[in-house]
């Protein structure tokens, strides 16, 4: 079989195709204590998750917070996981990540705190405190269909307004309410 060229064109326009899929965390299908839902204007959606400061880490075996969701992927391919966050301290600057179970790939230029004590499921361990900001620090090869997506506690007094996935590599999420998306997620 040979592509005529409108065909290789076609090909070509949906191999180029990308993918931005956010969602805002307080459509979880699922959520356990520690974690809850509370409200700040400053937010898309004017809500977020928190793990609220004083309610236990689990790196110290306490607080067991949990937030499930299910994101429909469009493509099989490698997929950024980027999330807009707010720490409250330096101690309080990660949440663990899981997405079917897969262990994600890090980029090597993205900082991570102390590379010793950094480990795959750990989203955060950045710098800025106080304000809502995007850290990527995941990489995972997905596959098209629905896939589990778990939020779980690492450090109380964190909090995150959204995620996103997405396959383009060379994006970088800006501000907080610029985007405009559609809420279709199955209910597993």
């Amino acid at each position: 079989f040979k592509a005529s060229k409108s065909e290789k064109s076609e090909q070509s326009a949906k191999s180029a195709e990308k993918h931005y899929l956010f969602v805002e965390v307080e459509d979880c299908i699922d959520i356990k204590p520690s974690f809850e839902i509370a409200d700040d204007p400053e937010c898309s959606g004017g809500k977020y998750l928190t793990h609220p400061e004083g309610t236990g880490s689990s790196w110290a075996n306490q607080g067991v917070g949990e937030a499930k969701y299910f994101v429909k992927i469009p493509a099989d391919g490698k997929y950024f996981l980027w999330a807009l966050v707010k720490w409250e301290s330096g101690c309080s600057d990660c949440f663990d990540v899981f997405i079917e179970n897969i262990t994600p790939l890090r980029p090597d230029n993205i900082f991570c705190g102390n590379p010793k004590s950094w480990e795959p499921k750990m989203l955060g361990k950045d710098t800025t405190l106080f304000s809502w900001h995007w850290v990527n620090h995941h990489v995972f090869n997905l596959k098209k269909g629905t896939a589990e997506v778990l939020l779980k506690n690492h450090d109380d007094g964190s909090n995150i307004d959204k995620f996103l996935l997405t396959d383009d590599p060379g994006y970088v999420p800006q501000g907080i309410k610029e985007w405009v998306y559609e809420r279709d997620f199955d209910s597993g």
